[in-house]
């Protein structure tokens, strides 16, 4: 591989911006310039170009300095070596490429210190889901609520064995502010699973069920395409914002 800069290679800035939005969408809203750095050299090596010294520095002065100005990202904190997009950057995005469109609404958390936001909070909130079977059953309104509005049935694989479901947060959990209905659906534990690790997803545009390309060719591979069966009462119909998300997130 030839180390060269991004504008060696063939990327103008507005280019290497773009891969940088993709890669920190990708990653929930949040991630650290060295994920930024792969990402870019994956566009690169087809052609036989990794990122050059020079071309990490002139990356990170695209992000840093351009993005910034145009409210893409949030300033870089020099303590916080994460970058983080915006709701103008997730909407320049959307216009300059094929990413869906996710709304981050702050008025839904003004004047609330315990509120979370999207894109802030999912690194963190990661670190939390490897939690036993007992803490993530533990949470019992939210699963008894969970229980009443999908009838005591998985909305993905019609289990109705109550001992095998549990409450899953669509944005990891937070506190009690995710612990909403909306954010909530009730899966068999296995699915869980895979929905927390990336593997599976539901696709709020037609509701359907897609799975990661990883877990293609097992037994869950039959749940790719079918229907998510929505709760009766459209209030408690979940989030399409995160839904969405977890969609671009899907590995």
């Amino acid at each position: 591989m030839i180390e060269a800069t991004g504008a060696e290679a063939g990327l103008d800035g507005d280019q290497q911006i773009l891969i940088a939005l993709q890669v920190i969408m990708k990653h929930g809203g949040i991630a650290p310039i060295s994920q930024i750095y792969d990402g870019v050299d994956k566009k690169l090596e087809p052609n036989g170009f990794v990122l050059s010294t020079q071309g990490k520095a002139s990356l990170r002065y695209f992000v840093n300095s351009k993005a910034v100005k145009q409210g893409l990202v949030q300033p870089h904190d020099p303590n916080d070596p994460d970058w983080k997009i915006t709701q103008e950057g997730i909407r320049y995005l959307h216009n300059h490429s094929n990413a869906p469109l996710v709304s981050l609404k702050q008025t839904d958390f003004e004047d609330n210190d315990d509120a979370f936001e999207i894109g802030h909070n999912l690194d963190d909130a990661r670190k939390r889901i490897s939690a036993s079977i007992v803490y993530r059953q533990g949470q019992a309104s939210f699963r008894s609520g969970l229980m009443e509005v999908y009838g005591g049935q998985c909305p993905i694989t019609g289990c109705d064995a109550v001992d095998a479901l549990e409450a899953a947060h669509i944005i990891p959990y937070l506190g009690a502010k995710t612990n909403v209905l909306t954010n909530g659906l009730l899966l068999r534990a296995d699915v869980h699973t895979l929905f927390d690790k990336g593997l599976i997803a539901v696709r709020p545009s037609d509701w359907k069920v897609v799975v990661a390309d990883k877990i293609r060719g097992t037994v869950y591979q039959e749940l790719a395409g079918r229907d998510f069966r929505l709760p009766d009462d459209k209030r408690y119909w979940p989030s399409v914002e995160g839904l969405e998300l977890r969609v671009w997130e899907l590995v």
